[in-house]
């Protein structure tokens, strides 16, 4: 979960902020709800068709990552200035998603 220990791990110039667990939620259904968070826009989305998805979008004027390659969905931001409040907010929006 958010914790300041996460705000330190990077990965190629990405700020690591959030893990979730995967629970039942497939590759269709997480962009699904990622396209109802008002005002994101995916601009990348790959899938290896078996495990492993990347996403990046933007949101609110800040870049984001998402990947599940070590089972969780991992959650990165492009800018490390970016403000807490609008971390908290995509973090609460998945939250419904792994919690259904």
């Amino acid at each position: 979960m958010f914790s300041e220990d996460l705000e330190q791990i990077r990965r190629d110039g990405w700020r690591h902020f959030v893990d979730l667990p995967v629970e039942s939620a497939f590759f269709d259904e997480f962009a699904d709800h990622l396209e109802e968070l008002r005002g994101a826009e995916i601009v990348r989305f790959e899938v290896d068709g078996i495990l492993e998805i990347w996403v990046e979008f933007e949101f609110r004027e800040h870049r984001f990552a998402v990947n599940n390659q070590y089972g969780d969905y991992q959650f990165y931001v492009k800018d490390d200035k970016c403000p807490e409040k609008i971390l908290l907010e995509i973090i609460s929006h998945f939250q419904k998603l792994v919690q259904e």
